[in-house]
């Protein structure tokens, strides 16, 4: 499958599922039904920014467990990625 590699970095790309081109061993990330992928061994908050999305406005799940954004993403890692959603 084809997808995007981001011009500035070799470390994301989106949307597709695999191996990466290289051979890199990926992270799959999941959010608002599209799939994305990052090199494995970036914290979470990393691979956030990578994809341009705001760290505070977004929830990793893992396993069905909450990650915290300092958590390292293992090789074969699928995250979902959650809005944070608030109101008062």
């Amino acid at each position: 499958m084809g997808g995007f590699w981001f011009n500035w970095d070799r470390e994301c790309r989106g949307p597709v599922v695999g191996r990466g081109s290289d051979g890199v061993m990926m992270v799959k990330l999941t959010f608002r039904g599209e799939a994305y992928e990052v090199r494995a061994g970036m914290t979470l908050r990393k691979a956030l920014e990578k994809l341009a999305l705001n760290p505070h406005m977004v929830l990793g799940v893992r396993e069905g467990k909450l990650i915290t954004d300092d958590t390292i993403l293992n090789e074969g890692d699928e995250v979902k990625l959650v809005a944070v959603i608030s109101g008062g």
